[in-house]
């Protein structure tokens, strides 16, 4: 599985080699073979170095953050510390569930689907962290919700298949919703309120929102009109902007865009393609 940063994040880092390591990540011993082999699949598979690198060359971050991949605890952000936590039992977890709902029949693998899962969630820790570090008093009282748009934008406009990362997570979010109504809450997904089909199909929404002439099939099935298709546009095209005025003051000076790199981006349908998306699972 190949994970790359996307055309602008290029020219961003292209300018800003020197710029102060603020954030770094470390990989604790793995306690079990399990665990080792899970290590091993993170060090060649999640792209952990990039997000670091897109960190500390676009942002300017306030505090020193380190995200620890291995452990007992997590996933989670300790604001006081300003630390990640991100169990290698996590991704087990998550290949586990995929494998028990069949989700390779879909015709993306186990270990791709999980590893999307995987860079989901530490951006959404990551965004957690921004959020806290940067002081949005405005946030509070839907931080989750924030978090969740912040990292579903960074995925999309970062990275060049940050599409296919944000539909795994939003399946896996729906096949937990159906599978486990009523559950008690005792994980991450529950604690971080992220069951439920309204949250599913906000995800979609967003991703048709993002490119609606390359994504015309993604709203299939989920009940969302040709009217509500518009709103995921505009809908879009306000978060993008709102986290744009908010990141503002925290992105460090980069080089000149190239002609015409405004109009692109004030107009969804005129981004350049990515590999056509689609929600994996059947309607």
């Amino acid at each position: 599985m190949k994970r790359v940063i996307g055309f602008f994040l290029a020219l961003v880092l292209a300018s800003a080699a020197d710029a102060e390591n603020a954030v770094r990540f470390v990989y604790k011993e793995p306690e079990s073979r399990r665990d080792a082999a899970i290590k091993q699949e993170m060090e060649v598979l999640l792209p952990v170095d990039n997000v670091v690198r897109m960190l500390n060359d676009v942002f300017v971050i306030p505090r020193p953050l380190t995200i620890i991949l291995g452990g007992d605890e997590g996933p989670s952000h300790d604001l006081e510390s300003n630390e990640i936590l991100l169990p290698y039992r996590f991704v087990g977890e998550v290949k586990d569930f995929f494998k028990q709902h069949n989700y390779q029949e879909t015709g993306v693998g186990i270990q791709d689907a999980a590893m999307d899962v995987t860079l989901y969630v530490l951006l959404h820790e990551i965004a957690h962290a921004m959020i806290g570090m940067f002081d949005y008093p405005t946030l509070s009282g839907r931080e989750e919700n924030a978090a969740d748009e912040l990292t579903t934008v960074l995925l999309l406009e970062f990275f060049d298949d940050g599409t296919e990362v944000v539909i795994s997570a939003a399946d896996l979010v729906d096949l937990r919703s159906k599978a486990e109504k009523g559950a008690a809450k005792e994980d991450f997904w529950d604690l971080h309120d992220f069951l439920g089909e309204p949250r599913y199909y906000r995800t979609l929404c967003y991703v048709y929102g993002s490119n609606p002439k390359e994504y015309p099939e993604l709203l299939e099935g989920t009940g969302i009109t040709k009217q509500g298709a518009q709103v995921c546009i505009n809908d879009y095209k306000k978060l993008t902007n709102d986290w744009s005025f908010m990141l503002g003051p925290y992105i460090k000076p980069g080089p000149e865009q190239p002609a015409g790199a405004d109009a692109a981006e004030s107009d969804p349908e005129s981004k350049a393609p990515q590999t056509a998306p689609h929600s994996h699972l059947a309607p």
